[in-house]
This record gives structure tokens, C-alpha cells and sequence, in this order.
């Protein structure tokens, strides 16, 4: 028994993870005519790395092992190995009143507009239902608007409007929690061909 120092008789599976992303950014913001406009660029890259390896089972006891001792920095563990990776850019302007006009304007009143852009990347890995790596989840999004600020920037109103498309995500929901409705269609439909 456990208590007794018997403990790793009792493991029936061990799995042994490792993951590692590697990222780089950049960001370029722009002050031009006098801070009427301001213009902002972002790049970044992401490539996420994955390693699984499961311990040795005992053929006869159906025992595991869980002596990783010749793998401690996971780079044995090539069993299962995944890796994605991608690219976020963002760009963006805000157009703002003139220098010389701010604060002449009665309650201090001062307008802005501004426009955003960006192509979104989430590094995952994960595995389809056919056993390949899925790509990781990535977006596009648009937005833009217009800020209204007053008494010296105390009150403020911002009005957005924005669009948003996301790929490859999971599923959320009463669908995403049954799964095992998609892995079982194809087995139905065979059954209910061969019944016929």
C-alpha cells in the first residue's frame, strides 16, 4: 500500500509535458503636424513548441513508471511534438484638432477621431478529431469612432463602432461541451447504412 512506500505500485500512467513559446515584438508610435495626428504600428510573432512523452508501462503488473530522472529538461519527450506559430500587426490613427485651436473652443471643448486595425494570432497547439495539429486561433478586428472631452479633459464621451471575425476557435456552448456528438456521426451513419 501507499503507506507502506508502495506508492508507485499503484500508478497506472504518467505523462510528461513540456511547452515553450518564443515571442518578438516591435512598436513604432508617430507625432505629426503638431500632435494632430498620431499614428501607432505593432508587430509581433509567436511560435509555440510542444513535447509530451508517457512513461513505460509494465506489460504483466500494468504498472507506469514515473522516472523522468533521464529527462529533466524535457528534451526527450518527442513522443507527441506540435508546434504553430504566427503573426499579430496592428495599426492605428488618431486625428486630433489642431494645436493652436485646442482650448479656445468655450468649455474647453477638444474632438478627436480615430481608426484601429488588427490581425490577431493566439499561439495553441491542438489535435483535430483526424489527428493532425489544428491551426491556432486568430482574429481580424476593426474599429473606429469619435471622443468628445470637455472642461479641460474632466468629462469625457467616446462613441466606437467595431467588427470582429474570429477563426479557428473552440467551440463554446452546448456544442463545444458535446463533442462527442461530432465523433460519433460517422460511426451512426455506417451503422445506418449497413441496417438498410
Amino acid at each position: 500500500s501507499s503507506s507502506h512506500g508502495d506508492i508507485d505500485q499503484l500508478y497506472t500512467g504518467a505523462t510528461k509535458r513540456r511547452q515553450s513559446i518564443d515571442s518578438q515584438a516591435a512598436t513604432l508610435q508617430s507625432f505629426l503636424w503638431n500632435d494632430a495626428i498620431i499614428g501607432t504600428y505593432g508587430w509581433r510573432k509567436d511560435k509555440i513548441e510542444s513535447y509530451r512523452t508517457r512513461g513505460a508501462v509494465t506489460a504483466d503488473t500494468q504498472v507506469a513508471s514515473v522516472d523522468f530522472t533521464n529527462d529533466r529538461d524535457g528534451s526527450q519527450a518527442k513522443e507527441s511534438y506540435l508546434s504553430n506559430e504566427g503573426q499579430t500587426k496592428t495599426w492605428g490613427l488618431v486625428a486630433r484638432l489642431p494645436r493652436e485651436w485646442r482650448g479656445k473652443l468655450q468649455h474647453g471643448l477638444d474632438f478627436s477621431v480615430f481608426y484601429n486595425n488588427s490581425k490577431n494570432f493566439r499561439p495553441e497547439t491542438r489535435i483535430g478529431f483526424d489527428g493532425y495539429n489544428l491551426p491556432s486561433p486568430s482574429g481580424n478586428s476593426k474599429d473606429y469612432g469619435i471622443a468628445v472631452t470637455a472642461l479641460d479633459d474632466r468629462v469625457s464621451l467616446k462613441l466606437t463602432w467595431f467588427d470582429t471575425k474570429v477563426l479557428n476557435t473552440n467551440l463554446g456552448g452546448d456544442l463545444g461541451g458535446s463533442v462527442w456528438f461530432l465523433r460519433n456521426m460517422q460511426l451512426w451513419g455506417s451503422a445506418k447504412y449497413l441496417k438498410m
